[in-house]
């Protein structure tokens, strides 16, 4: 762009032509700062306003003592500057050009998917553009969210379900707006701060000026003091007050696969009267994941008064299936009711753009506040928390429990198993993820089973160091063997590295404090930095090198410096090869170093890819994130859907294809992709070689280990001496709720599930039943523990205390029947609340009726 235009001092317009050939519709500004090319219409609309801001004979000057131009073009110029150095698209007429869409990209929460990539969905449709959330259907209303900072590097939004002022703009709340241009200006500079995004305290009085006002509404006065976090935060009135102006009705829930961890069918008229927080979700997603626990304190503080409603709306094939999904639910350990929407029917309606994104609905059934990514948890804390306390006040509030009942997914002596990974003379070490334990067993001679020799952790969730027996993991995956005596597990669900001696059978945390590391992460201290979902472990040119899920990097522990530090990725969501530091990657989720590669695979784009000594990224498999599927042949035309693992081979890398259910191959001379064994697989995702050339793979969904040849059958591996650890009392809303009933001081407990048809019970690893009571109030002295070789179990309860509540457990350990048969833990929980009278039952029954 030429400056030549500005050489004439002095000129009271300071409005001429652009001098660049492409540009003739366009003119420069030079509006308070470097002159810039805005569209000819603005100008031509700008100098009919000078003339009939003239001033008529006698009247006062619009203009200042300095000649300055009128108030309001200038700052329209300045606005329209702003607009295109920060290359926004304008139309003729000067306005931002605007996506549709409830909330733009720039203004999307961590971690929320690119509006732009679901275009490409591979079942060839975008999401619905009219849903209650879309732009185009979006009335007027207040939104029912607190402002918060601006924080740039985080890109945090929280977008009100209708077009509404937003909250940079609040801090004007209580001035009057003088005329229809400043509604129009208003509406402008909304768009030109990026629509749904919050800005410091000020931007509205530097976009509009200092005398700039907002358009009064009555619903929206009142407390001119409220600040919270730097932004003065919008008031909003309960749903019993007076209606407020465009609210919109949430759509009804719909979904063709139905509800999980419910009793009875649930539906919006149902949770009338209750605060409903959806949740849209896909089970493959790691930012998903980690809005499942930012929940769970919101879910334990409030109570019933709030339910919390995933709505699975999947990526992946693979995710439309049913028992994936109980599987997924039980597997991540969801507490609140999950609607099963395989044809995101509900997604659409609300005009859903990304994952995963909340969506909060009042008591009164009116979608009240939009949100995507993850790091929201307290704003939506204290909206729920003012919500609550208007409806309780006005007794509009229902605080009924709603009825849980978890699937029934089975489980054995392991549950889930994540990883597997060898070691020196025969180790293996196994991360038992839904038992929350590690396993470590030595191979026998054979290659057919292996003895177990060390078991570390509770069983229960939680990060505590210390010896095996007291050390707690979350969800833990990915492992190394450093030496015979020291195993390192990425614990994920803690975001942190431990170190397990195997000699003096104790757990140290090594990396990570405990915390999820926020987007932009660049390591420091290893024991004071935060790591976001390390999920699998290598060692490779002299460092330990982590797949770190979450911010979809790689990642390196340096031992002997003690710091951890980004190794590759760019922490930009995509496929993209290149230098290290610049390349695209997806959720890193297995390892595999082979000599000068480094392979691994990213699940969210279904590839295998590896980095080399150059320090350059490269794809072997793969082309998107929404290119999956299942076919073999040339690399440039295989497909994947979603692997977690893989392991290097003499003949090449194996992926484990995890959601085809299946080992494949990759032969790096021919570069072409084969299927090595899938029969009698379900979600394997990890596998390490043994030192017979056989591979040993974590069969996710079946809970086992299982030996694959090099012909591809599929054998069960025996763990021997391995035990489900000690039953942990039911917590929470995923008990089924009983009572109130009132019991005798002495009841006999009888409990019972069905059993699986084609299976019975296994008393091969001892005894297959085994039953846990837990009460603080009713039985003071201690936990009741039974086992036992039949259904029903039976117990004798001696209930000491008044009043209290009785929480069960019930798990009974099944087989099928034949060679190579698979084995089951079901699980059933129930908490009654009961309380104790002399004339009371002495019996008491749990499982024996439908319904109990």
């Amino acid at each position: 762009m030429s400056r030549s235009g500005f050489s004439v001092p002095g000129v009271r317009s300071r409005l001429v032509r652009c001098s660049v050939a492409s540009a003739a519709d366009f003119v420069l500004v030079a509006g308070g700062g470097e002159p810039v090319c805005v569209p000819a219409a603005v100008e031509e609309h700008v100098r009919k306003q000078d003339l009939e801001a003239q001033p008529r004979a006698g009247a006062r000057d619009h203009r200042g003592d300095d000649g300055a131009e009128p108030r309001a073009k200038v700052q329209r110029l300045l606005r329209q500057r702003r607009l295109l150095r920060a290359g926004r698209a304008l139309d003729r007429r000067g306005r931002q050009r605007r996506p549709r869409g409830f909330a733009p990209y720039e203004g999307g929460g961590e971690g929320a998917r690119h509006p732009s990539q679901l275009r490409h969905h591979h079942r060839g449709r975008e999401p619905a553009r009219g849903g209650v959330l879309s732009r185009r259907r979006r009335p007027r209303a207040v939104h029912g969210l607190d402002a918060v900072p601006h924080d740039p590097g985080r890109h945090r939004a929280l977008a009100p379900v209708a077009r509404a002022p937003e909250p940079p703009l609040a801090a004007l709340r209580n001035d009057r707006c003088r005329s229809n241009e400043r509604r129009r200006r208003l509406g402008r500079a909304r768009a030109a701060a990026g629509y749904a995004q919050r800005l410091p305290r000020g931007a509205a009085r530097r976009l509009l000026g200092a005398r700039a006002r907002l358009p009064h509404r009555p619903q929206r006065r009142g407390d001119p003091a409220g600040r919270r976090g730097g932004v003065r935060q919008v008031v909003a009135r309960p749903s019993s007050a007076a209606p407020r102006r465009g609210r919109v009705r949430a759509p009804e829930l719909v979904g063709r696969g139905g509800w999980i961890n419910t009793a009875s069918e649930l539906s919006l008229a149902r949770l009338g009267g209750k605060v409903v927080l959806l949740d849209f979700w896909a089970f493959c997603c790691i930012n998903c994941l980690h809005i499942i626990e930012e929940l769970r304190p919101l879910e334990e503080r409030f109570g019933d008064a709030l339910v919390v409603v995933g709505v699975h709306s999947p990526k992946f094939e693979h995710e439309r299936e049913h028992e994936a999904l109980e599987r997924a639910v039980a597997r991540y350990d969801v507490r609140h009711p999950v609607l099963d929407d395989p044809d995101r029917a509900t997604w659409d309606q609300y005009g859903i753009r990304a994952w995963p994104t909340l969506v909060l609905v009042d008591p009164a059934g009116y979608a009240t506040a939009a949100v995507s990514g993850e790091g929201n948890a307290r704003a939506l804390e204290r909206e729920i928390s003012r919500m609550i306390e208007e409806h309780r006040e006005a007794g509009t509030l229902d605080e009924t429990p709603v009825a849980m009942l978890p699937p029934s997914v089975g489980g054995g002596a392991l549950r889930f198993p994540g990883k597997v990974t060898g070691g020196p003379n025969g180790l293996v070490a196994i991360s038992d993820s839904g038992h929350n334990r590690i396993v470590v067993c030595r191979v026998d001679d054979s290659g057919e089973g292996a003895e177990v020799l060390a078991v570390a952790g509770t069983g229960a969730r939680g990060l505590t160091d210390g010896a095996f027996a007291e050390a707690k993991f979350t969800d833990p995956q990915g492992m190394l063997f450093l030496d015979e005596g020291t195993l390192l597990v990425a614990d994920t669900g803690n975001h942190a590295i431990r170190r397990l001696n195997l000699r003096e059978e104790t757990v140290e945390t090594i990396a990570g404090n405990g915390t999820q590391a926020r987007y932009g992460a660049t390591g420091g201290r290893a024991k004071k930095t935060a790591l976001n979902s390390p999920w699998d472990l290598a060692s490779w040119g002299g460092v330990v090198v982590v797949a770190m899920a979450g911010p979809h990097q790689l990642w390196a522990l340096d031992l002997e410096a003690d710091d951890v530090g980004v190794l590759a990725g760019s922490g930009f969501e995509s496929l993209g090869d290149g230098p290290a530091q610049t390349a695209a990657l997806a959720q890193p989720s297995g390892l595999a170093p082979d000599g000068e590669k480094l392979w691994f695979v990213d699940s969210e784009t279904s590839s295998l890819r590896y980095l080399d000594r150059s320090g350059r990224v490269f794809t072997a498999v793969g082309t998107g994130l929404f290119d999956f599927g299942y076919g073999d042949g040339a690399a440039e035309d295989a497909l994947l859907q979603h692997p977690l693992g893989v392991v290097s081979t003499p003949r090449g890398p194996v992926v484990c294809d995890t959601y085809n259910s299946a080992l494949r191959r990759y032969d790096a001379e021919s570069e072409e992709l084969s299927t090595l064994a899938r029969d009698g697989l379900s979600e394997p995702s990890g596998a390490t070689m043994l030192d017979d050339g056989g591979l040993l793979v974590a069969d996710t969904n079946n809970h086992r280990l299982a030996r694959v040849g090099e012909d591809g059958e599929v054998r069960t591996f025996e763990l021997r001496g391995l035990l489900p650890p000690v039953p942990v009392a039911a917590e929470g809303p995923v008990a089924q709720k009983i009572g109130p009933v009132e019991l005798a001081g002495v009841v006999e407990l009888s409990a019972t599930l069905d059993v699986p048809g084609g299976q019975k019970l296994d008393p091969s690893l001892g005894p297959p039943v085994q039953l846990s009571v837990h009460s603080d109030e009713l039985l003071p002295h201690g936990d009741v523990l039974l086992t036992g070789d039949e259904l029903p179990i039976r117990a004798s309860l001696d209930l000491t205390g008044v009043e209290g509540t009785l929480d069960v457990l019930l798990r009974v350990g099944t087989c099928e029947e034949g060679p190579g048969a698979v084995c089951n833990l079901t699980e059933r929980r129930w908490r009654v609340d009961a309380r104790r009278d002399d004339q009371g039952s002495p019996r008491l029954g749990l499982g024996l009726y439908p319904g109990s």
